[in-house]
């Protein structure tokens, strides 16, 4: 049934993302999703025109063009099939409750009907099952990362312990039911098992299953395999190590079938080089050129890092204006890097109009993740840079970028509350805390340097380019008072 197949197509998009965070649009997965709704679904299983499912299938080809009305008629009609023992029936109720069309989105009552037909041999059943249960294992642990930060629970130990032993179950349940989709004739579970099986700290396992995709003809494992041996992974089980060959072989497999993320894996990997392969500035650029076209945010950005490093060596030979393009597409996309990059440019270009351009950057960079871009747009606030002076939103923006990890907005806020400035009241109490949070944040990336990972690979995370130096934002190479 290809609304199912498409159904597993985006839960393994959705897993990856969330596994590995590659870099994935949501608004591609949902226009993936409402393509998923309106696909055929006739093809799953013998036509028997007395079942009301059969109509509802016709119902679902054209999901968009349905009004709300005829979209709970669906759901009725399918769980009328369902109530006559229809399978089929069955199998629609439990997708349009994880989907929430027709009636309330569902996942447990989704589970509840899905579970029978998943232990009596339905492999796309057993799919949605391991689907909707490592669902639930992401919000579960979701929800425990929150209440640890909280610290208002009694016996914060014991509420932890339970809260990952009962994530682990669902991860153990999901794994079972991609197993069981994947015993009864459903290969294409083999990418979300073996996504599950990364989240289970198990890469070895992973890869078994991401080979046994590929040799099944499943695309999309080639991209993740290709990723696995890119990044290198140290499981609590297993490990795989970094290999530039090996990761290289799948990327380009997976970018010739068209996957943009895999070219600008590629690119990535050619930028900065992984043994034995040595960096390629023009491979780079040509598969970053390539993601660029498909306004990959990330390559774009990337790119526009690469040929800016080429213009400084050697004035003249890239036009300016590309690199500019390509940063504006960066940017339009709320890329944290490429928007604090050129609030940086427009703050360095001095006067008003480019310090307003550069404070509104500054501040569209923090909310997609960067802590330094709040902590550029709290000192213009206080200091009045581009904007009248306003004390309450610096200081809210320097708390934002301290929840995020700024050193420097930790050492700040220290800093104002030990001479009480900017309405704070003087506090030494406060400034000690923050000066001891900058302190440990500080010694953490000392004693824990990427490189003491055995597995460590050479690349930079993308959203730093890999000419980190030039996205420094110390205060004092900056005309903000201190």
């Amino acid at each position: 049934m290809k609304f199912f197949r498409a159904l597993y197509r985006l839960g393994v998009t959705l897993r990856t993302c969330s596994g590995y965070k590659w870099r994935s649009s949501c608004s591609s997965i949902n226009n993936n999703l409402r393509a998923s709704w309106r696909a055929d679904l006739s093809t799953f299983a013998k036509k028997n025109l007395h079942d009301p499912a059969e109509q509802v299938e016709q119902l679902l080809s054209d999901l968009d063009t349905l009004s709300v009305e005829q979209r709970k008629d669906a759901y009725a009609r399918a769980l009328n099939s369902a109530q006559q023992g229809s399978s089929k029936g069955k199998l629609l109720v439990g997708c349009l409750l994880r989907c929430g069309i027709g009636t309330e989105r569902n996942e447990k009552k989704a589970l509840e009907v899905l579970e029978p037909l998943a232990e009596s041999g339905d492999a796309y059943a057993s799919f949605l099952c391991g689907d909707i249960l490592e669902q639930m294992y992401e919000e579960t642990l979701s929800a425990t990362h929150v209440a640890e930060q909280s610290a208002q629970i009694r016996d914060m130990k014991a509420y932890l312990d339970e809260k990952y032993s009962e994530s682990r179950t669902f991860l153990e349940k999901a794994i079972r039911y991609y197993e069981k989709s994947v015993e009864n004739g459903n290969d294409e579970s083999l990418v979300a098992l073996g996504n599950a099986w990364l989240k289970m700290q198990h890469p070895e396992k992973a890869k078994e299953a991401y080979m046994k995709a590929v040799e099944k003809g499943i695309t999309s494992a080639l991209l993740c395999l290709g990723n696995l041996y890119f990044r290198g992974f140290v499981g609590k089980f297993s490990s795989v190590s970094p290999d530039g060959l090996k990761a290289s072989k799948y990327l380009t497999a997976s970018a010739e079938e068209g996957n943009t993320e895999a070219k600008y894996l590629l690119g990535e990997l050619y930028s900065s080089g992984l043994e034995p392969i040595e960096p390629d500035e023009a491979s780079a650029i040509r598969y970053l050129e390539s993601a660029a076209e498909d306004n990959h945010s990330e390559a774009c950005y990337l790119l526009s890092k690469i040929l800016l490093d080429k213009e400084e060596l050697d004035p003249g030979t890239v036009d300016m204006e590309k690199i500019l393009k390509y940063l504006l597409v960066a940017a339009e996309e709320n890329h944290s890097g490429a928007c604090y990059f050129l609030a940086d440019l427009y703050y360095k270009a001095g006067g008003l109009e480019n310090y307003q351009q550069a404070l509104s950057l500054f501040e569209r960079s923090g909310v997609s993740g960067m802590p330094s871009g709040f902590y550029m747009a709290a000192m213009m606030h206080l200091y009045g840079v581009g904007t009248q002076k306003d004390a309450k939103m610096g200081i809210e923006l320097l708390n934002r970028a301290a929840e995020m990890g700024s050193i420097e907005a930790l050492e700040k806020l220290g800093e104002l509350y030990r001479f009480g400035e900017f309405g704070l009241e003087k506090s030494e109490e406060k400034a000690v805390m923050f000066q001891k949070a900058a302190s440990s944040l500080k010694e953490r990336e000392v004693t824990q340097p990427l490189e003491t990972s055995p597995l460590w690979s050479k690349r930079v995370p993308a959203n730093k380019g890999i000419y980190p130096k030039l996205l420094e934002t110390k205060t004092d190479k900056r005309n903000l008072p201190k």
